[in-house]
C-alpha cells in the first residue's frame, strides 16, 4: 500500500510539473518558472524511493511506470544540472545507462527486456545529464557558468576508476542504435557524441575507434532497414559521431602531438625543433600517457592500418550521395569537410574521395546542400594550411575523370557517368569563382592549345554518339508537313528539339554531360576557343557520327564560353543546368577577349554556312561515310583508356569478351551503317550546325545582321526539309537569331534583310550551284514575310521569270518557281482591302430598276426641250474638248501650260498590282507547257490574279491568252480542264462586260460539249451509276461541274439591261443543267443549280417554268387533279427526281 501511495504521489507531482513544461523536452523555462534546487530535490524524492524498491524481492516496475519516472527525471535535470552534486549525477548516469543496456548491462532480472519507449525515456535522462548548456539557459539562482559546471562533471568522469562506467555506457548506447525506433537510434548516437567529445580523454579515444566507426557506417547506410534508406536524423547523428571519433583519434593535431606526423617547417627554428625531436625520439604526450593505464599508445604502424580501415569505412558511405533527404547529404558534406581539414596528413588517401563528395554536392539542385558544399570548398581552398594539397588532388581527380569518362559511357553506367560529369562541372565552377581567383585549378588549360585536346578529345568523340529523339518524345510528328510547322511560328517560345546520346539512357545523365562541357568552356574562357576551332575542323571533314559529335561538343563548349543555354523542348531551363552565374560570362570578359570571341563567331558562321555550298548529291554521298577522322581516332582513342596491368597467364578470350569490345573508329566501308542511319546522321549534323549559328547570333547580338548573307540560306533551306526534326530546329534557330539580333519577329528580320535572302536563294538557282530546294526556300521566304512582301514582290517575280526562261524545259524547277509566284499572289490578295472586291456588273449587287410607264411619259414631255441631257453627264469617250484651232501651244516660259492629250491615259497599277501585272504578262507562254501540272498551275495563277488586277490591266493579257485558255478546256488531263473552267468562272464574276461576248461565242459551246461528254461518262462511272446522277464529290467531274455552274450563274446574275443573252442559249442552258436539280446529285451542286435557275427565272420566267414542269410531267406545286396538260413530252425525264428543287425555284420566281 505504501508503494502504491508513493507512486500515486509521484505521478500527481509529475502531472503538475508537465503542465508547466508541456511540449519539447528541450524547451527552456523562463525566469518566472525557475525551480529552486530544494524544490527539485523534493519532487525527485518519491521518484527515487520508487526506483530503490525496484527489484528483488519486490517485483520489477512496469515499463510504463519506469518510462514516466525517467521522463520526469529528465525534465527535472534540465535545471537540476546547475546545482546537482557529482554523486547524484553519477547515480542517475549509471541507472540510465543500465536501463538502456538491458541484460547486457549487468546481472539482474529487473533490467531485462525493457520496451523501446522506456529505453528512450532513460536516454532522454542521460542526455539531460551530459548535454552542454549555454549561458542563456542558466536559471536565476545559478551562481556558476555553464563552462564551470561542465568542467566539474567532465573532470570527475575522466578519472581512471570511472572509465569502465563510460565505456559500458557507450557500448549500451551503440547497441541501442540498432533499435527499431528511429528516435531512439538518433538519440543514442547523439549521446555517444557527447560522451566521446567531452567525457573521454583524447588518449583513450582510439580504444573506441574500430567499434564506433563500424557501428556508425553500418547504421548510416541502412544495411538492416526494410526501407533501404536510414532516417536522415539518424544519419546526421551517426556522421557527427564519426567525425568526433576519427578527428579525435587519428587527426593531424593529435598525431602531430604524438610525433607521428610533422608539420612543414616555415622557419629555421622549426627545423631546429624537428632535429631535436628526432634526436630525442620522445613526444610531448609520451610522459602523460604512461601515467594513464587506459591511454592508447599511437604508433606509425597503427596509423597506417587505421588509415586504411577508415578509408574503407568512409568509402562505404557513398550510397548517402543518393539519399532522398538533403539533411543527410549535408551531414556527409560536413563530415567530408572536417576530415579534409583535420586529417590531411594522417589519411592522405582519403582526400580524393572526400573532395569528390564535396564536388558532387556543390552542383546539387538543392540550395541548402549546394551552398553548404560551396562554402566548405571556399574555406578549404582559401585556408593557407591546406590550400596546395587539395588543389593538386583536384587536378588529379579531373584528369582521372576525363580519362574514365569514355569507358563509363560505353559501359552504359549512367549513375557513374553522371557522378563523374558533376565532379568535373563542380571543378570548373570553382575555377570561375571570383573568391578563388588566386587558385590555379588546372582545368582552364584543358581546352586551350596546351591542353592536349587532340588526344582526349578524340576519345570523347568516339563515345558521344548522337541519335534522333524517339517519336513519342518529339514535339511534332516525324511526317508533319512544313505548313504545320509554319503554323507554330507565331508562338512566343520556340525551343530546340532534343537530341539524345546513343549510349546514355537517363535524361539527367545527358544533361550532366552537357553541363560538364559548358563548365569546361566557362573555365577555359577565350582560351577554349581553340577547342571550338578544333571541333569544327573535325566536323567539316564529313557527315559521319564523329563529325556530328564534334559539332555537338563544340556547341556545348561554345555555350559555356558565352554563358548561354539553348532552351530545348520538354526540358525546363532549370533542368538544363545553366549554372554559369547570374551574369553571362561575356560581360565579365575584357575588351580584347570579347573581340576575340566575336572574331571566332564570325569565322564560325562563314565556315558552317559553307557546308550548304556543297552540291546536294555530294552532300548525300558524304553523309555517314568514314572520313580522315577515323584514322586519327583509332590512333589516339585507346591511349585515353587507363592501362590495365595483369599478372600471370594470358587471359582466355571468349566469345562474350569479343562481343563486349567496341572499336572506337567509324565503321569501315565494308561495315557501313544503313542508309537510314546515314540519313539520320546527316540531319543531326545539319541541326547541330544551326545550333552553332544560333549561339554565334547570341554572341554577336545586334552586330550579327551583316552575317545573314551567309546564315539565312542554311536556316531557310532546313525549314523546307521533309524531316520534322530538322525543320523544327531551323524554326527555333530563326526565332533565336531574330531575338538575338534585336528584331521583333522573324518576319521583320527577313523583311529587313530580304535582299540577302533573295540573293542567297538566287545563287542556288544558277547552273553551277543548282539546288532543287531553292524554289521551296523562296516559297517559305515569301510565306514568312507575309503581306509585307508586296514591297519587294517585284524582285521575286523578276528572279522567278529569269529562272523560268533558263529552266523552262525542266518540270521540277518550273513547278517550284510557279509555286513561288502563287505565294506572291496570295500575299498580294491578303494586302488588298475587302472593299475592292468586284461584283459581276462592276457595281454593288442591288435589284435592277424595273422600267415604268411614268419614265416614258417624262421623257416624252422633255424630248423637244433640248435640255434632257443636262440632268446627267454623257460620256463621249476620248474626244477633243475644244476646236482644233483653239488648242493652246506649249510655252517654254509658262510651266503651267501643258499640251492636252487627246485621250484619257489609263491609271497606272498600284504598288501591289504591279508585280501581279508582271506575272500575268510573263506566264502566258507556259499555258502550253508540256507538263500538265505546270499548265494547271499557270491557270490557277491567272485565276488568283483576276481578283487583284483591274480590268484595264488584265484585259489585254486575257485577250492574248484566250485561245490558249479555250484549248485547255480540251486538255487530256481532267485537273487542267477544271482549272481552266475555274479561271473562266473567276473572269466572269469579276469582268462580266469583258467576258459577255466570249461566253456566247466560245464558252457555252465548249461547255455544252463537255456536259454531254461528262454525262455520258457519268453513266459509265461506278460512283455515279448507283443513283443515276453526279452525287459524289470524289469523281473527277464534280469540281468541273461546280466551275461550269458557277460560270453560268454569273451570266444570269448580271443586271438584265446589261445582259444580252439570246433565247436559244437560255433554252440550252435550262435544258442541259436540269439533272443537277436531281435529289441524287451532290448537295453542293444542287444549291448551285437552284441559284442558277433562280437567276435564269429573273431573265425569262416562262422558259424556266416550261422546262421544269415538262421535266417533272406537271407543275410540282400542284396536285394530281390539277395536272397541267400539253407539256412537251420529249423533255420528260422520270429518272430525275427534281420535284423538290423545282418547287423551290418556281416559288422564288
Amino acid at each position: 500500500m505504501n508503494r502504491q501511495a508513493d507512486l500515486h504521489l509521484a505521478t500527481q507531482e509529475l502531472q503538475d510539473y508537465r503542465v508547466q513544461y508541456s511540449g519539447n523536452n528541450h524547451d527552456l523555462p523562463d525566469a518566472q518558472t525557475d525551480l529552486a534546487p530544494k524544490f527539485i530535490e523534493f519532487i525527485y524524492l518519491p521518484l527515487s524511493i520508487i526506483l530503490n524498491r525496484n527489484g528483488p524481492p519486490a517485483p520489477p516496475l512496469p515499463d510504463q511506470v519506469l518510462q514516466k519516472i525517467f521522463q520526469a527525471t529528465a525534465l527535472l535535470c534540465q535545471q537540476w544540472w546547475w546545482a546537482m552534486d557529482y554523486t547524484a549525477w553519477e547515480q542517475l548516469f549509471r541507472l540510465s545507462a543500465y536501463l538502456i543496456g538491458g541484460s547486457k548491462a549487468g546481472p539482474g532480472v529487473s533490467l531485462a527486456a525493457r520496451s523501446e519507449e522506456t529505453k528512450e525515456a532513460a536516454a532522454l535522462c542521460l542526455e539531460a545529464l551530459l548535454r552542454q548548456r549555454s549561458d542563456q539557459e542558466r536559471p536565476s539562482w545559478a551562481e556558476t557558468t555553464s563552462d564551470v559546471r561542465m568542467e566539474y562533471f567532465t573532470s570527475q568522469a575522466k578519472e581512471q576508476n570511472r572509465f569502465p562506467m563510460i565505456g559500458s555506457a557507450i557500448g549500451s548506447l551503440l547497441d541501442a542504435t540498432e533499435s527499431d525506433k528511429i528516435s531512439l537510434r538518433a538519440l543514442s548516437f547523439r549521446i555517444v557524441g557527447y560522451l566521446l567529445a567531452d567525457y573521454v580523454p583524447r588518449g583513450r579515444l582510439p580504444t573506441f575507434l574500430p567499434g564506433v566507426v563500424g557501428k556508425c557506417c553500418r547504421v548510416a547506410v541502412a544495411r538492416k532497414t526494410s526501407k533501404g534508406w536510414e532516417a536522415s536524423d539518424v544519419v546526421k547523428e551517426a556522421l557527427t559521431v564519426l567525425k568526433i571519433v576519427i578527428v579525435g583519434s587519428i587527426g593531424d593535431e593529435v598525431c602531430e602531438e604524438e610525433g607521428l606526423v610533422r608539420t612543414d617547417p616555415t622557419s629555421f627554428e622549426d627545423i631546429a625543433n624537428m632535429a631535436s625531436l628526432s634526436t630525442s625520439g620522445i613526444s610531448v604526450n609520451n610522459v602523460s600517457t604512461r601515467t594513464d593505464p587506459y591511454a592508447f599508445q599511437r604508433t606509425e604502424s597503427w596509423l597506417q592500418a587505421s588509415a586504411s580501415q577508415i578509408h574503407n569505412a568512409i568509402n562505404s558511405l557513398t550510397p548517402i550521395l543518393s539519399h532522398p533527404t538533403t539533411s543527410a547529404q549535408v551531414a556527409l558534406a560536413n563530415l567530408s569537410f572536417s576530415l579534409l581539414k583535420e586529417t590531411l596528413r594522417t589519411i592522405p588517401t582519403l582526400q580524393p574521395l572526400l573532395l569528390s563528395h564535396l564536388l558532387m554536392f556543390s552542383v546539387s539542385t538543392f540550395p541548402s546542400l549546394s551552398n553548404t558544399a560551396k562554402s566548405h570548398l571556399e574555406s578549404l581552398f582559401t585556408s593557407p594550411k591546406c590550400a596546395s594539397s587539395p588543389l593538386d588532388i583536384l587536378a588529379k581527380i579531373t584528369q582521372e575523370n576525363l580519362l574514365a569518362l569514355p569507358s563509363l559511357i560505353l559501359a552504359r553506367s549512367d549513375s557513374k557517368v553522371e557522378r563523374v560529369c558533376n565532379q568535373i562541372e563542380a571543378t570548373c565552377k570553382l575555377s570561375c569563382d571570383p573568391v578563388l581567383s588566386n587558385c590555379n585549378f588546372g582545368v582552364g588549360h584543358l581546352l586551350g592549345p596546351t591542353g592536349g585536346i587532340e588526344r582526349w578529345g578524340l576519345g570523347l568523340l568516339g563515345v558521344v554518339e548522337l541519335a534522333l529523339p524517339s517519336r513519342h518524345s518529339s514535339i511534332i510528328s516525324q511526317s508533319a508537313p512544313v505548313g504545320f510547322i509554319m503554323d507554330d511560328l507565331d508562338k512566343p517560345e520556340h525551343p530546340f528539339p532534343t537530341t539524345r546520346l546513343r549510349y546514355v539512357e537517363e535524361t539527367s545523365t545527358q544533361l550532366a554531360v552537357e553541363r560538364m562541357l559548358r563548365g569546361l568552356g566557362a573555365a577555359g574562357g577565350v582560351d577554349a576557343l581553340f577547342s571550338i576551332e578544333w571541333f569544327v575542323e573535325v566536323a567539316t571533314a564529313g557527315r559521319g557520327p564523329i563529325e556530328t559529335s564534334a559539332l555537338w561538343c563544340a556547341a556545348r563548349i561554345y555555350e559555356g564560353i558565352f554563358g548561354t543555354v539553348l532552351v530545348e523542348s520538354s526540358i525546363r531551363a532549370e533542368e538544363q543546368g545553366d549554372r554559369m552565374g547570374d551574369v553571362p560570362m561575356s560581360y565579365r570578359m575584357t575588351a580584347d577577349a570579347r573581340r576575340r570571341l566575336e572574331k571566332t563567331a564570325r569565322t564560325l558562321v562563314k565556315t558552317i554556312s559553307e557546308l550548304w555550298e556543297m552540291d546536294p548529291v555530294e552532300r548525300e554521298e558524304t553523309a555517314g561515310n568514314p572520313s580522315q577522322t577515323s584514322d586519327a581516332l583509332t590512333l589516339y582513342g585507346d591511349s585515353m583508356l587507363p592501362t590495365e596491368h595483369i599478372k600471370g597467364l594470358d587471359p582466355l578470350v571468349t566469345v562474350l569478351d569479343v562481343r563486349n569490345r567496341r572499336n572506337i573508329s567509324i565503321p569501315s566501308a565494308g561495315t557501313q551503317k544503313t542508309s537510314r542511319d546515314a540519313g539520320e546522321t546527316a540531319k543531326l549534323h545539319a541541326a547541330l550546325s544551326l545550333q552553332a549559328l544560333s549561339i554565334s547570333a547570341s554572341v554577336l547580338g545586334p552586330r550579327f545582321p551583316p552575317l545573314l548573307l551567309y546564315a539565312l540560306y542554311p536556316v531557310l533551306r532546313s525549314m523546307v526539309s521533309s524531316d520534322s526534326f530538322l525543320a523544327s530546329t531551323a524554326m527555333a534557330a530563326l526565332h533565336h537569331i531574330s531575338t538575338a539580333s534585336a528584331y521583333a519577329s522573324p518576319a521583320n528580320l527577313l523583311l529587313s534583310n530580304f535582299d540577302y535572302a533573295l540573293d542567297s536563294a538566287s545563287r542556288r538557282l544558277l547552273k553551277s550551284r543548282l539546288d532543287l530546294k531553292a524554289t521551296k526556300v523562296l516559297v517559305i521566304l515569301v510565306r514568312l514575310v507575309g503581306k509585307d512582301v508586296v514591297q519587294r514582290a517585284g524582285d521575286v517575280v523578276e528572279e522567278c521569270f529569269d529562272r523560268l526562261d533558263e529552266y523552262h524545259g525542266y518540270s521540277v524547277i518550273v513547278e517550284g518557281l510557279v509555286e513561288v509566284l502563287n505565294e506572291v499572289v496570295r500575299a498580294v490578295e491578303a494586302e488588298e482591302e475587302t472593299a475592292d472586291v468586284r461584283h459581276p456588273s462592276g457595281q454593288p449587287d442591288m435589284p435592277a430598276a424595273q422600267p415604268s410607264i411614268g419614265t416614258f411619259i417624262e421623257w416624252y414631255k422633255q424630248r423637244t426641250s433640248g435640255n434632257h441631257f443636262k440632268d446627267g453627264t454623257e460620256d463621249f469617250g476620248p474626244a477633243p474638248q475644244r476646236a482644233w484651232a483653239q488648242q493652246p501651244q506649249p510655252d517654254d516660259g509658262d510651266p503651267n501650260v501643258r499640251p492636252t492629250s487627246l485621250s484619257n491615259d489609263s491609271p497606272k497599277p498600284s504598288i501591289t498590282q504591279a508585280p501581279i501585272s508582271k506575272i500575268i504578262r510573263r506566264c502566258l507562254p507556259f499555258l502550253t507547257h508540256s507538263s500538265p501540272l505546270i499548265r494547271a498551275r499557270m491557270l490557277s495563277l491567272l485565276r488568283s490574279a483576276s481578283s487583284v488586277l483591274p480590268e484595264h490591266e488584265i484585259g489585254p493579257a486575257i485577250h492574248l491568252a484566250w485561245p490558249f485558255i479555250l484549248n485547255r478546256l480540251k486538255d487530256s488531263q481532267p485537273f487542267v480542264v477544271t482549272e481552266a473552267a475555274r479561271l473562266i468562272e473567276s473572269l466572269c464574276w469579276n469582268f462580266w462586260e469583258f467576258m459577255s461576248s466570249r461566253i456566247h461565242q466560245d464558252v457555252w459551246p465548249a461547255y455544252r460539249r463537255m456536259l454531254e461528254s461528262l454525262e455520258a461518262g457519268d453513266r459509265e462511272s461506278a460512283l455515279t451509276a448507283r443513283r443515276q446522277g453526279p452525287e459524289t464529290p470524289y469523281s473527277h467531274s464534280h469540281r468541273l461541274y461546280s466551275a461550269m455552274l458557277n460560270t453560268l450563274n454569273s451570266v444570269f446574275a448580271a443586271p438584265r439591261e446589261r445582259n444580252w443573252i439570246k433565247d436559244e442559249m437560255t433554252w440550252d442552258i435550262a435544258v442541259k443543267c436540269r439533272r443537277f436539280l436531281s435529289a441524287s446529285a451532290n448537295k453542293e451542286l444542287q444549291e448551285t443549280a437552284k441559284a442558277l435557275y433562280q437567276n435564269l427565272g429573273k431573265q425569262n420566267g416562262d422558259l424556266v417554268w416550261l422546262v421544269l414542269c415538262a421535266t417533272c410531267g406537271t407543275d410540282p406545286r400542284q396536285t394530281e387533279a390539277e395536272r397541267v396538260q400539253g407539256l412537251p413530252p420529249h423533255l420528260r425525264q422520270p429518272k430525275w427526281d427534281i420535284s423538290a428543287n423545282a418547287s423551290i425555284v418556281l416559288n422564288s420566281m
